[in-house]
């Protein structure tokens, strides 16, 4: 399960721009920017180039562990959070995962409503619980399947994001699943 990069935002795009040829370190919300961060409390980094440009190559600190998270909504998102927190199983995760309801925007038909990542990567996007799907932005109707039947309709190669936009948020490939 890979955690999601964070999302650029323009103030990123200035800050790196005057730092050329360096790193730009994504700090947990909890810290004051000007403040020196433990190294528990620094999500990670995106490469800039030599143009001051972000790279997508975001690289993700082991070590960080989120210092505030809302709430969980169910227990799947109780169980992300857990493991995000260092706590947990990978395996426990899966288990729960595979036996959950989740839901997926609704299509025509039977389909899935494939996306694309900012690394290039496509996903199937879906929501342990209504709060996180309706906090995505997304306006479409909704439909539940449970984690182990996405597990063989996925096609080989997509991944299931589990609720893009919240603070824990994971990429779980198809193989993982099927396990």
């Amino acid at each position: 399960m890979t955690p999601e990069p964070p999302s650029i935002s323009d103030e990123m795009r200035e800050h790196a721009r005057a730092l050329p040829n360096s790193w730009l370190y994504v700090l947990d919300p909890s810290v004051d920017p000007d403040a020196e961060a433990p190294p528990e409390l620094v999500v990670g980094a995106y490469p800039v180039d030599e143009h001051g440009d972000l790279l997508l190559d975001f690289q993700h600190n082991p070590a960080y562990r989120p210092s505030q998270v809302a709430p969980p909504t169910d227990p799947l998102d109780a169980a992300l959070q857990d493991l995000s927190a260092g706590r947990g199983s990978r395996e426990a995760v899966l288990a729960l995962l595979r036996s959950s309801e989740l839901l997926l925007l609704d299509t025509v038909g039977d389909g899935l409503v494939l996306h694309t990542t900012p690394d290039g990567h496509e996903v199937v996007q879906a929501f342990t619980a209504p709060e996180h799907a309706h906090a995505s932005g997304a306006q479409q109707g909704w439909r539940t399947r449970r984690g182990r039947e996405l597990a063989r309709i996925l096609p080989a190669g997509v991944g299931l994001q589990l609720n893009p936009g919240s603070a824990v948020s994971v990429t779980v490939p198809r193989s993982s699943l099927l396990r």
